[in-house]
């Protein structure tokens, strides 16, 4: 009898565990989620954490970093721009390839802002964006010289040629961190997109690479580089400043 009245006990014990477990715990349970390694659960999805594992930041917002020629406005306040052009003729080609907007001969003959010299010695704008996603989407804009009296006339200039400035690029742009090295964690990542569709940048990548620095940081020393002769070379420097 004894026996028989301690079974009953337990059972109705266990009843009552399971009964608590499930009228109260569902609505705040959290399910642990194993991610592939190098990512982390963020509450709803593995995503990528910038800095590696267990370091760095993980983007839950959209975050934004710009730089330019010159101070400019962005995101509701002035930046300070820092970017200084380090190989004209790296720049030259990466006008021509991914702006397409000088140095096309498209009716034999040109000048003015037909000539990509005259846009290497003007201004150039860069900013980026990213979210959740971890897919960054990338704006570049130019500015010819600022002594406009040069282009009264402008020959060679496609009426109907694709042409892009300001220049967006959000299609086939990755996010990567550099790897570690030597045991070390890295700091270091790098921004990778393409050209636009119809352009010769197209088939080559456009690269920011930040030095040292997570995309937590209100500042990130960067380098510029694009395909010039047969590989790719830095043509601007500067410092992104974080504007969102």
């Amino acid at each position: 009898m004894k026996k028989l009245l301690a079974s009953m006990i337990a059972i109705s014990t266990a009843l009552f565990v399971v009964a608590c477990g499930k009228s109260g715990g569902d609505s705040n349970y959290v399910n642990p989620q194993v991610c592939n390694s190098g990512y982390i659960w963020n509450g709803s999805a593995c995503i990528l954490p910038n800095g590696g594992t267990g370091g760095g930041n993980v983007i839950t917002t959209t975050v934004g970093f710009a730089d330019g020629s010159t101070s400019f406005m962005m995101g509701g306040r002035q930046v300070n721009g820092s970017l200084k052009i380090k190989n004209r003729g790296a720049y030259e080609a990466f006008l021509k390839d991914a702006f397409a907007i000088c140095d096309r001969m498209i009716w034999g003959i040109e000048a003015g802002l037909s000539k990509c010299a005259n846009w290497s010695t003007g201004y150039l704008y860069l900013s980026f964006t990213m979210g959740p996603s971890m897919v960054p989407a990338v704006t570049l804009t130019a500015y010819p010289a600022p002594n406009w009296y040069q282009y009264a006339l402008n020959f060679g200039i496609s009426a109907g040629g694709a042409a892009y400035n300001p220049l967006y690029l959000n299609n086939q742009n990755t996010f990567n961190l550099i790897p570690d090295r030597d045991g070390v964690p890295s700091q270091a990542f790098e921004i990778r997109a393409q050209g636009a569709w119809g352009t010769p940048a197209g088939r080559y990548l456009i690269q920011i690479q930040a030095h040292k620095g997570t995309l937590a940081n209100t500042s990130i020393n960067y380098d510029l580089a694009y395909k010039y002769g047969s590989q790719n070379v830095v043509f601007a420097t500067g410092t992104l400043q974080r504007f969102q």
